[in-house]
């Protein structure tokens, strides 16, 4: 079969049967590709309505939503918490937990230091500073008043080295720094999750 087209391309001696089964696997080859990426635009459109849809038919912005509730519940909780650990801070301050003895010998007359002076203060520096006197005539015991670190008296020299001691003493001063970093942290996360609703709830 003579062909002047197939002659003036050079492929006059050609059986024009393989030239019929060439374009027939060619043809075959595209229809391949083509099923192949419509199987790929369908996956990625069903990954679009996963994502935006959710399995259950929330939206993206529901679900958003949701989170930005949750963490906003999760502040306010911890909000409550530093609340509740400030006060507890605050009646534990007032609580006697400082305490300073200093040892002596009262009297020089009995071997050893069995006198002692004794300060019990809190975190206010309030509380009582005890003497306790050891002589062969018997033990004595004075206290004096301690307000908001103000001594009730003149003070000997060993009471006022255990009320220096007492008074420097701050167990709860670590504590107090902690929360006001956990506040101060809490202030920022609440910021951001405000400026996060804002825009979700205009950008959406």
């Amino acid at each position: 079969m003579n062909s002047e087209i197939l002659n003036k391309m050079g492929l006059g001696s050609l059986d024009p049967f393989v030239i019929i089964l060439v374009l027939l696997g060619l043809i075959l080859i595209l229809m391949l590709w083509n099923l192949l990426q419509s199987m790929k635009i369908k996956n990625i459109e069903e990954n679009y309505e996963t994502f935006f849809l959710g399995t259950d038919g929330t939206s993206l912005k529901e679900s958003m939503q949701e989170c930005f509730d949750r963490m906003g519940y999760l502040i306010e909780t911890n909000q409550e918490r530093n609340r509740m650990t400030e006060n507890l801070l605050k009646a534990i301050g007032k609580c006697y937990q400082k305490t300073a003895l200093v040892k002596y010998d009262a009297l020089r007359e009995m071997g050893g230091n069995l006198s002692f002076a004794l300060a019990v203060l809190n975190d206010e520096n309030c509380g009582f500073i005890f003497n306790i006197v050891n002589s062969q005539e018997g033990c004595f015991v004075y206290a004096k008043n301690v307000v908001n670190g103000v001594t009730e008296g003149k003070l000997s020299d060993e009471e006022k080295k255990a009320f220096e001691r007492a008074a420097s003493i701050s167990h709860l001063k670590k504590y107090e720094n902690l929360l006001q970093k956990q506040k101060k942290k809490d202030k920022q996360h609440t910021g951001v999750l405000s400026e996060n609703l804002k825009n979700n709830g205009t950008g959406m």
